[in-house]
């Protein structure tokens, strides 16, 4: 009973945020300034009607077709169409001719959505970031206490850059909705491994490559501790590795040891789907998808040389440009202060967003040493960091629409923090026996984190 409890206190906090963040972002839905990107998106609509000739010519090899993959289009036309839509929308935004300050020629040639266009896939994606700041209750819930959990989702609903990309017609939504949806799935792979939720996290991998590329990163970095996994009885074997290798293990070596080939399995899966959903690559998959990957990144270095003042020259550069994303331009915790400080006329304190992440991203590595890596705890912040560093390791130039799985990966961090922090204060006020019970870790999840 009290863990049914616990699953209603979940679902009551989820909601409250989830209907929190799609108020605030509907808000913003008709404010939010037009950004030509959203034209593309709008207009790649057809893509999901298109799928009805899958070797058609609309499939042939072309430039918005090598620009970007479909399931950001999709989601976008089943958007549309739930709202009365269709998918024969406007013409492409030229760049050419015009930029976000000059749509005069774009206007005259029809790559201008209309306004019932607009504003259905801009509530789509409120819709959308507005599931993913609840997702992250859940899965903050499941890893620590529920008050890290409403920490964590209130920390992202409060996010600007949250806001902004829940309210225009971009596919980023769609990514950070694929990343939170995926670690639900790892967390259940983790806790009771089959092959199901194998070929489930998979299909999910390989939507969220569909969407923005870089997930495919996430399937080999899972494939490889897979064979991590496989290998933990001959790395045993290597001198000083042993006692360190069993006690990553923590107890849990048959879970590990089934785990080793689903998590190899991961990159076929998540290839599998991405060729599957995208029709443009069924010619020649492997030469095709080259393409999608090379055009990426000229795309990336042309704008770095349209924007230098944007450019991100280096790894250096890219922390340092995330560091003024997070305490110049997103300040989400400095948001609050200055809040706090407009209601009770107290002097408002820095923001603090990075700072706390650190101490909670080290306390999450402590806790991952101590109870070992198989368990939902270290392979949450496996699927968001390494969604993160990808970003980072491809950033080439200073676009905010970039950054929205590293804001989740912040929010994931300074919720872990509270809900650690609300668990070590009720271990200092109660006894042993009541921590147990409220501590906000269901009994399986103790005995999978070796407490």
């Amino acid at each position: 009973m009290r863990t049914l409890d616990r699953r209603w206190w979940i679902a009551i906090a989820a909601l409250a945020v989830f209907l929190i963040s799609f108020w605030i972002n509907l808000t913003h839905v008709r404010a939010t300034l037009f950004h030509p990107d959203e034209s593309r998106w709008i207009n790649r609509a057809h893509y999901l009607t298109d799928l009805k000739n899958p070797l058609g010519i609309e499939w042939g090899d072309r430039y918005l077709l090598r620009g970007q993959p479909p399931v950001g289009s999709y989601v976008t036309a089943i958007g549309l169409l739930l709202q009365g839509q269709d998918t024969d929308t406007n013409q492409p935004f030229d760049f050419t001719k015009g930029n976000e300050r000059n749509t005069v020629w774009e206007a005259g040639h029809n790559a201008i959505p209309t306004s019932a266009d607009l504003v259905a896939a801009r509530r789509t994606n409120a819709f959308i970031g507005a599931t993913v700041a609840a997702l992250m209750v859940v899965i903050l819930a499941k890893i620590t206490s529920l008050a890290g959990g409403v920490v964590g989702g209130f920390f992202v609903l409060m996010n600007e850059l949250l806001h902004y990309l829940s309210s225009t017609a971009l596919s980023d939504a769609t990514l950070a909705l694929v990343i939170v949806l995926a670690t639900l799935v790892t967390i259940r792979l983790v806790e009771h491994p089959n092959w199901g939720k194998t070929l489930l996290l998979g299909i999910l991998l390989g939507l969220g490559t569909g969407a923005k590329l870089s997930p495919i990163v996430l399937a080999l970095g899972l494939g490889a501790i897979g064979v991590a996994f496989l290998l933990r009885p001959w790395l045993r074997k290597v001198p000083g590795l042993d006692r360190f290798i069993d006690h990553l293990a923590a107890g849990a070596e048959d879970r590990a040891n089934r785990l080793a080939w689903m998590l190899m399995s991961l990159p076929a899966i998540t290839v599998a789907t991405f060729v599957l959903i995208y029709p443009y690559v069924w010619s020649a998959p492997y030469e095709r998808t080259r393409i999608l990957y090379d055009f990426r990144a000229s795309e990336m270095a042309s704008q770095s040389r349209i924007w230098p003042n944007l450019a991100v020259i280096g790894r250096i550069d890219a922390f340092h440009t995330l560091w003024d994303v997070f305490q110049r331009d997103y300040p989400t915790t400095g948001r609050f202060f200055d809040w706090v400080a407009g209601w009770s006329g107290l002097p408002a304190l820095p923001n603090i967003d990075v700072v706390l992440a650190g101490f909670g991203l080290a306390w999450a590595v402590v806790n991952v040493l101590r109870r070992g890596v198989v368990t939902p705890l270290a392979f949450v912040f496996i699927i968001f960091g390494g969604q993160a560093l990808a970003i980072v390791a491809g950033l080439r130039v200073d676009f905010n629409r970039y950054y929205l799985p590293i804001v989740l990966f912040v929010g994931l961090c300074i919720g872990y923090l509270a809900g650690e922090m609300y668990r070590w204060l009720v271990a200092r006020v109660n006894s042993p026996a009541v921590v147990s019970e409220s501590s906000g870790v269901s009994d399986s999840a103790h005995r999978l984190q070796g407490r």
